[in-house]
């Protein structure tokens, strides 16, 4: 959550309001899910706007998913967006579960997870963030080799 405090300095200017909030976006464009708010602590102004939203981010923040929810948010991930190849083989995502709350963290088993490229792996955090409406909170995607298998 990002509070952008003596708000009521810049009330009435719109053009100093617009670009102090473009300038704070651009500074925080690492946690774009973070809500923000304009507060005054002189005059209380947003505060009530707080403590609601708190108590959003903490049930988000302590939520648990159904690893058969998981996986098919995974397989509909894929089939919308086929991952890529790696040293001329598919990367193939086997399945997915939760591993860890605060803040939500996720495991996906694949056959070379070592070749997920940045940019799918972010497509992935952003779809399960979309499906799973964890729209204020950081969540962890973490990418396994699958166990007990023997390299072809």
């Amino acid at each position: 959550m990002i509070l952008i405090n003596k708000w009521d300095l810049i009330q009435g200017d719109k053009k100093k309001q617009d670009w102090l909030l473009e300038e704070v976006r651009l500074a925080t464009n690492f946690i774009p899910f973070a809500p923000v708010f304009r507060v005054s602590a002189k005059t209380g102004y947003g505060i009530k706007r707080i403590f609601p939203e708190i108590g959003k981010m903490d049930r988000q923040f302590h939520q648990r998913f159904s690893t058969s929810s998981l996986n098919r948010l995974l397989e509909s991930a894929t089939l919308h967006h086929e991952p890529p190849m790696y040293k001329g083989r598919r990367l193939k995502l086997y399945y997915t579960a939760q591993i860890d709350t605060s803040p939500p963290s996720f495991v996906v088993i694949a056959n070379f997870p070592k070749g997920i490229h940045f940019s799918y792996q972010r497509y992935l955090k952003n779809q399960f963030r979309e499906g799973l409406g964890l729209d204020r909170i950081p969540i962890r995607l973490f990418f396994r080799e699958r166990s007990g298998r023997t390299k072809r």
